[in-house]
C-alpha cells in the first residue's frame, strides 16, 4: 500500500500541474521574442538581436513567489537562422529551467522569408511541496501549520529531475505580416525525479506506522510526462496615418487539457512609443507600454488577474519588464524582410 508521504506528494504533483496561470505561463510581450516559442524564428528579423524578460506575480506577502525570467538571442548566417533561448519558471509549487538551442532553414516564399528549424533543450523541475502532517488538511498554496505537537511532521519535500527537450517550427516573415506554427515538448519528455526520500521513524504506537523509516530505501518512484504544446502565433501592421501605426497580434497555446488564447492590440507613434492592451481567455486584462530607440527597446506591462484561481491565491496582479538590443550584421549582404513589430513595441 503506498505510504502517505508517497500519496501526499502524488497529490502535490497533480495540483501543480493543474495550476492554470502558473504553470507555463505566457509572457505578454510574446511578439517581442517569437524564438522562445518557435525555433524557426531564429534570425527571422534578419538582425542579431538579444531580449530579455523578467514576469513578477504580485502575490500576499507569505506567499512563495511565483516569477518567470527568459533570454532569447538569435541572428542569421545565410539562409540559416541561430539561436539560443532560456526560461526560468517559478510557480506556487514548481520551478521548470529550460534552455536550448535552435537551428532553422530558410527559402524565399512570396516576397517573404519561410523557415523550418528545429531546438534541443535541457528542461529540468522541481516541485517544491509543503510541510504537512498526516492528520492535516492539504491545502498547497502555504506551509501548513502542524495541528498538534505530538503528530509527526513529514519533511517537506523536494524532488528534483531532468530531461531532453525537442521542438519543431514553421515561420514565415513578410514586411507587412509575420506567423508561425511549432510544437513544444515534442517527444513529450517523461522527468524522472528519482525515488522518495524516506522520513523519519515512527515511534512505537504512532498512527503514521506505515512510513518508512529513515534507514529504510524507498521502492516508490514518482514519474511526470510534460504534455505536447501546440503554439500558433502571428501579427500584422496597419499604418492609420504617416506617423501612428495598428499592430494586432495573437498568440493560441493548446497543451497538457489547457488552451490559451491572447489576443493583443497596440498603436504605435511616430516609430517610437507604443501603447497597448492585451486580453487571455478568463485569465488576465493587460495594459502595455514600451519606447524604441535606435535599436534599443524596453517595455512595461501589468496584468490584473481574472482567474479565480489566482485572485483566491492572493494575486494582485503581474508586472512585466523587457529589455533589448538589435543591430543589422555587417556581413548580411540581403537581410530577410521582417515585421516591425517583432522588434518594436
Amino acid at each position: 500500500m503506498p505510504s502517505f508521504r508517497t500519496i501526499l506528494t502524488s497529490a502535490c504533483l497533480v495540483f501543480a500541474s493543474l495550476l492554470p496561470v502558473a504553470a507555463q505561463e505566457s509572457f505578454s510581450h510574446y511578439f517581442l521574442m517569437p524564438g522562445l516559442y518557435n525555433p524557426a524564428a531564429a534570425g527571422a528579423s534578419g538582425m542579431l538581436s538579444v531580449n530579455g524578460i523578467a514576469g513578477i506575480h504580485s502575490l500576499r506577502g507569505d506567499d512563495p513567489d511565483a516569477n518567470a525570467y527568459a533570454l532569447t538571442a538569435s541572428a542569421p548566417i545565410g539562409p540559416v537562422g541561430l539561436g539560443i533561448a532560456a526560461s526560468f519558471d517559478k510557480t506556487l509549487l514548481t520551478s521548470t529551467n529550460i534552455a536550448g538551442l535552435q537551428a532553422n532553414y530558410a527559402f524565399k516564399l512570396a516576397g517573404g522569408r519561410l523557415s523550418a528549424g528545429l531546438g534541443a533543450a535541457y528542461l529540468g523541475m522541481k516541485y517544491d511541496c509543503p510541510t504537512i502532517t498526516p492528520n492535516s488538511p492539504i491545502t498547497p498554496i502555504t506551509p501548513i501549520t502542524p495541528i498538534t505537537p505530538i503528530t509527526p511532521i513529514t519533511p517537506k519535500s523536494k524532488l528534483k529531475g531532468h530531461g531532453i527537450d525537442m521542438s519543431f517550427g514553421l515561420y514565415y516573415s513578410h514586411p507587412q505580416f509575420w506567423g508561425g506554427i511549432s510544437l513544444l515538448h515534442a517527444l513529450a519528455p517523461e522527468i524522472d525525479f528519482g525515488r522518495l526520500p524516506s522520513s523519519s521513524t515512527p515511534e512505537d504506537g504512532d498512527e503514521t506506522s506505515d512510513m518508512p523509516s529513515v534507514n529504510e530505501t524507498s521502492n516508490e518512484e514518482i514519474k511526470q510526462k510534460v504534455p505536447r504544446t501546440f503554439v500558433a502565433m502571428g501579427g500584422t501592421t496597419i499604418p492609420l496615418s504617416r506617423k501612428i501605426e495598428l499592430m494586432p497580434s495573437a498568440m493560441l497555446r493548446s497543451g497538457g487539457g489547457l488552451t490559451r488564447v491572447e489576443l493583443t492590440g497596440r498603436v504605435r507613434f511616430l516609430g517610437i512609443l507604443s501603447l497597448g492592451a492585451a486580453w487571455r481567455n478568463a485569465e488576465a486584462a493587460t495594459l502595455l507600454a514600451g519606447v524604441e530607440y535606435r535599436g534599443f527597446h524596453a517595455g512595461y506591462s501589468y496584468s490584473y488577474p481574472l482567474s479565480r484561481t489566482w485572485r483566491d491565491a492572493g494575486g494582485h496582479g503581474r508586472h512585466e519588464i523587457t529589455a533589448g538590443y538589435s543591430v543589422r550584421l555587417s556581413a548580411s549582404k540581403k537581410p530577410a524582410p521582417r515585421h516591425k513589430s517583432i522588434r518594436i513595441m
